[in-house]
């Protein structure tokens, strides 16, 4: 009769999750089989790490055999499925300067996938499918945490159920835009039933989810984006595209009926400074960032500057009276919760605009893809392989 250590291997985890979903390990040794692999080494798993600060291609190497790591006390052992690219990430690589980046560093926060381990947490079981992200970007560098690897461990307050209905790469691309996106309509720009609101880069991953969350509101929306994107954009929900390129976007805002929220997912600062021309009084301008591309240490200077003058000013001086206010995304379980189940009802999607696989030439391709700004979409890594 075989013992337990019988069915480990140096993959151990993926033969337990996987021989136990096909009823190979007998019932009564289960128990003893997940005993054992918390005892012994962990197996080996295909990670991408970050190694030093610079671009993908230059600081990224794959690593087929990575110890499968062990979750702390409020975490639990996920097996990744899909793993979503966001803008941030290529930023966060080629910036953040050690001490806070402690290398190797596991990229990205956002995925989907099954728990192999609940590590004592009763309410999550063997092989059940969750959402979740690294929302705690410090933390995650300082940890080396990430999610393009087969496994990661993730705090039991960073995950959700996941629909069963709803793929792993939807579920995967929907934290932090769906959240980001939820905060600024909801949270902080308080949009409520027949009002209108005017999204700035509509095609953006942020901008696309905020279309369909404004519209399941009953609200007005007016967004922009290049030409290319317009029929991407309306299929969405938008009820006006502006093209940027034809004409400067506040000479275009300027005709339109005035707005009852700004919700800014490029950070273009001319939108904001004309922005009493088209933007109610006492309504909020939200801004998901700031569109430094491109500009030199000077300019950027001077453009923070701009934009310190413009809120502190009175009017009469150069001053925009409107209230400006750039935020950075918090957690929202409910919100995550609510819009997992708009996806499961089919009423949002998130717009994939590519997948990938796990080995390194495929990851390359996709940050080359994520980097041009020309995606309509998350980008997803499957991360998934053979046994």
């Amino acid at each position: 009769m075989k013992a337990a250590s019988d069915y480990l291997s140096p993959r151990s985890l993926v033969e337990i999750d996987v021989r136990i979903k096909r009823q190979e390990v007998p019932f009564f040794l289960r128990m003893a089989v997940t005993k054992e692999y918390k005892s012994c080494e962990s197996g080996n798993m295909a990670t991408q790490e970050q190694f030093a600060r610079g671009k993908p291609k230059d600081v990224l190497k794959l690593v087929k055999d990575a110890p499968v790591p062990r979750p702390a006390v409020d975490e639990v052992l996920v097996k990744v499925h899909s793993a979503a690219l966001n803008p941030l990430g290529p930023k966060l690589m080629s910036s953040v300067p050690f001490p806070i980046a402690r290398y190797p560093i596991v990229p990205e926060n956002d995925f989907a996938g099954v728990v192999v381990d609940p590590n004592g947490h009763r309410e999550w079981k063997v092989g059940q499918e969750v959402i979740g992200s690294y929302v705690q970007i410090f933390d995650k560098l300082r940890k080396g945490q990430g999610v393009l690897a087969e496994y990661a461990n993730i705090s039991t307050k960073f995950i959700i159920p996941k629909p069963p209905n709803v793929p792993f790469s939807q579920a995967a691309g929907l934290p932090i835009v769906g959240m980001t996106a939820y905060e600024g309509m909801f949270t902080r720009g308080k949009l409520t039933a027949g009002q209108r609101v005017f999204i700035n880069g509509g095609s953006s991953s942020v901008g696309a989810m905020a279309i369909q969350i404004a519209k399941q509101q009953g609200a007005t929306v007016v967004t922009s984006c290049s030409a290319g994107k317009i029929d991407f954009v309306k299929d969405l929900g938008a009820d006006v595209v502006l093209d940027y390129q034809v004409s400067p976007l506040p000479f275009q805002l300027a005709k339109q009926e005035p707005f009852d929220l700004i919700m800014d997912c490029i950070g273009t600062i001319p939108v904001y400074r004309n922005c009493a021309k088209y933007l109610k009084p006492n309504r909020p301008y939200i801004a998901v960032g700031i569109d430094l591309h491109g500009l030199s240490t000077l300019q950027t200077m001077k453009a923070f500057l701009s934009i310190a003058a413009s809120v502190a000013l009175p009017a009469f001086l150069g001053g925009v009276p409107r209230t400006f206010g750039v935020f950075t995304m918090k957690y929202d379980e409910k919100a995550l919760k609510e819009m997992a189940d708009m996806l499961d009802k089919g009423i949002l999607r998130v717009p994939i605009d590519s997948e990938y696989g796990w080995e390194k030439d495929d990851v390359m391709k996709a940050y080359d893809r994520q980097m041009s700004a020309r995606a309509k979409g998350k980008i997803i890594i499957d991360m998934q392989r053979e046994l």
